[in-house]
C-alpha cells in the first residue's frame, strides 16, 4: 500500500513539474533585454548617473529607460506642439543664452533620433551628455545633403509629395499630418475623428498643456469636426480663456494659429483676445528679428517660424509688417549662412514663408543655385518620409513636419493662403483606411507617446487587443501532464484491484 501511495505522489510531482517548466519558459525569455545607461554633466570624470545597466522591456524607448533609471521628477522637459524635448537632469539646465543641451548617444555615437524615437535594443550603452554644441562633439560623419540646382520640375516635387502622402496614410496619422492630408483633398479616415471625440470626452476638454487643445482643435476641423462642440467640450472656449503662455511662445502662437484656423469669434471680454495674442508675440521679437521660445535673447529659427506663421494673416497692418520684415531677414541670414541644417527647422520656414506668400524659391532663399525647398527634399527618403539630419531612416517628428512643409508650398503655388487655413465645413467622412490606430494624448497624459522608430505592428484581433503568441509549447506540455495523470491513475486502480 505504501509502495502504491509513492508511486501516485510521483506521478504527481512529475505533472507538476512539467506544468511549472512550461509556464516559466516564456516569462524567462521575455526578461531577458538588458542595456545600459549613463548621465554624464560638466565633468565626465563625475558622471551624474554612473553606467548602470537596468532591463529594457518590450518596445521600450530611451526616454522611458532614462526615466526608470533616475526617476521622473530629476528630469525637466520642455513642451512643443510636436512633442517634448529633455532640458534637465537633475537640475542641469541651460540658462537663457547658454548653448548646452543634452546630446543622446547610443553605443557612444549621438544618435540621428530623438530619445523619444529610439527604442531600446538589447545590449546597448545608452548615454545622455550635457553638451555645447558650439563646440565640435566626437561623432560619426553625417554626409551633408548635396544641393541640388533649382529647376523647378513640377513633376519632381509631385512625386515627392505623392510619396510622403502615401507614407503618412501607411502610419498611424498625427493632428498635424491630418490638416496636410485634407489640404491635399484626401479623405481623413472616420475613425480619428471618432477618436478624437473619445479622447476629449476621457479628458473632459481638459489638457494639462494649452498645445495638445490647439493641435486638437485643427485636427478636428481637417477632419469636419466642430472644436467648440466635441462630446459637449467647447476646445476654441479653452484657448482664448486659457493659460496659453504656460508653454512659452509656442503656445502664445499655436493660440493665435487655431484661433485664425477657421475665423472664431473670440468675446471681447476674453482673456486672450487676437491683438493682446499679436501684441505679446511682437513684444517679445528680439533686436535680431527672430524670436525664442522661452522668451530668451537668443533667437531660434523653428520658434521664428512658427510665429510667423501664427502673425500671417496681419502681415500687411501697421506696426506688424515691419516686424515682420525684419524676422524674414533674420530667416534670410539664417539661411545663407547655412545654419539651418536639418529637414524640421527647413519645413517650420518654409511653412512660415509660404504663409506670408514668399516664395522660397526667391532671392531671400536661394544660394549656390539651390533653394530652401530643395534643401528639404533631399532629407526625404526612398519610403517617402523625412528623416531628420541625414541617416536615410524616416521618423514620425520629421516627416510630420516634411509633409506639412510640401502641402504648405503646394498651397502657395496654388494662391490658397496657408496651411492653417481650415474653415468649418461639415462633412461626412468616408472609411477609406481601417487600420488607422487611435490618436492618444501626449507623453505628458500617457507618459508614453514615442512616436518612434516605425516596429512591425503587432497582429491584431477585430476589436483591436493583440492576439496571445501561440508559438509555444506550454499547451504540448500540459496535455503531457494529464497523459501521465490519467496513466497513473489507471495504474493504481488495476493495482487496488488487484
Amino acid at each position: 500500500m505504501k509502495n502504491q501511495k509513492k508511486k501516485i505522489w510521483l506521478v504527481m510531482v512529475l505533472v507538476l513539474t512539467l506544468l511549472t517548466y512550461g509556464v516559466q519558459v516564456p516569462a524567462l525569455a521575455a526578461e531577458g533585454n538588458l542595456a545600459s545607461i549613463s548621465v554624464i554633466g560638466l565633468d565626465e570624470a563625475n558622471p551624474l548617473f554612473a553606467e548602470t545597466s537596468v532591463a529594457v522591456g518590450e518596445n521600450e524607448t530611451a526616454t522611458e529607460v532614462l526615466i526608470k533609471a533616475v526617476g521622473e521628477d530629476n528630469l525637466e522637459f520642455t513642451d512643443f506642439p510636436f512633442g517634448k524635448m529633455l532640458t534637465g537632469i537633475y537640475g542641469l539646465k541651460p540658462a537663457d543664452g547658454e548653448t548646452y543641451f543634452w546630446n543622446f548617444l547610443i553605443n557612444g555615437k549621438s544618435a540621428l533620433v530623438g530619445s523619444d524615437s529610439y527604442i531600446v535594443q538589447n545590449g546597448d550603452k545608452i548615454s545622455f551628455r550635457y553638451t555645447d554644441w558650439t563646440k565640435p562633439m566626437d561623432e560619426p560623419e553625417i554626409e551633408t545633403p548635396v544641393e541640388e540646382p533649382v529647376t523647378g520640375d513640377v513633376a519632381d516635387f509631385q512625386t515627392a509629395l505623392d510619396a510622403v502622402t502615401q507614407y503618412v496614410l501607411s502610419n498611424p496619422l498625427t493632428e498635424f499630418e491630418v490638416i496636410s492630408l485634407k489640404q491635399t483633398g484626401k479623405t481623413i479616415p472616420a475613425q480619428y475623428l471618432e477618436s478624437v471625440k473619445q479622447v476629449v470626452k476621457e479628458k473632459q476638454g481638459k489638457f494639462s498643456r494649452i498645445t495638445d487643445t490647439e493641435r486638437y482643435i485643427l485636427g478636428l476641423l481637417a477632419a469636419g469636426g466642430d472644436p467648440r462642440n466635441i462630446e459637449g467640450y467647447n476646445l476654441v472656449e479653452a484657448v482664448y480663456n486659457g493659460n496659453v503662455t504656460k508653454q512659452g511662445l509656442i503656445g502664445v502662437s499655436y493660440a493665435l494659429i487655431a484661433l485664425d484656423s477657421a475665423s472664431f469669434e473670440i468675446p471681447d471680454n476674453a482673456l486672450w483676445t487676437r491683438d493682446k495674442l499679436t501684441a505679446h508675440l511682437l513684444d517679445r521679437q528680439n533686436p535680431d528679428g527672430g524670436w525664442a521660445w522661452d522668451e530668451s535673447a537668443t533667437s531660434d529659427i523653428d520658434t521664428t517660424g512658427m510665429i510667423l506663421t501664427a502673425l500671417a494673416p496681419y502681415k500687411d497692418k501697421a506696426g506688424i509688417k515691419e516686424k515682420v520684415d525684419l524676422a524674414l531677414q533674420y530667416l534670410s541670414a539664417q539661411y545663407q549662412n547655412s545654419k539651418i541644417d536639418n529637414s524640421s527647422t527647413a519645413a517650420q520656414v518654409v511653412i512660415a514663408l509660404s504663409a506670408l506668400g514668399v516664395d522660397v524659391n526667391g532671392p531671400l532663399f536661394t544660394k549656390d543655385n539651390s533653394s530652401l525647398i530643395k534643401f528639404l527634399l533631399t532629407f526625404q527618403n526612398s519610403d517617402g518620409g523625412f528623416d531628420w539630419q541625414g541617416g536615410d531612416v524616416s521618423d514620425v517628428f520629421s516627416t510630420q513636419q516634411g509633409v506639412q512643409a510640401l502641402v504648405a508650398y503646394q498651397l502657395y503655388k496654388q494662391g490658397k493662403g496657408s496651411l492653417y487655413n481650415l474653415p468649418l465645413l461639415p462633412r461626412n467622412p468616408i472609411i477609406v483606411n481601417p487600420e488607422v490606430q487611435t490618436p492618444t494624448p501626449t507623453q505628458t497624459e500617457t507618459q508614453a507617446q514615442a512616436p518612434i522608430v516605425k516596429q512591425p505592428a503587432a497582429q491584431v484581433n477585430q476589436v483591436g487587443y493583440p492576439i496571445p503568441n501561440t508559438a509555444t509549447n506550454i499547451y504540448n506540455l500540459i496535455a503531457l501532464g494529464l497523459l501521465l495523470l490519467a496513466v497513473g491513475s489507471v495504474y493504481y486502480l488495476k493495482q487496488r484491484k488487484a
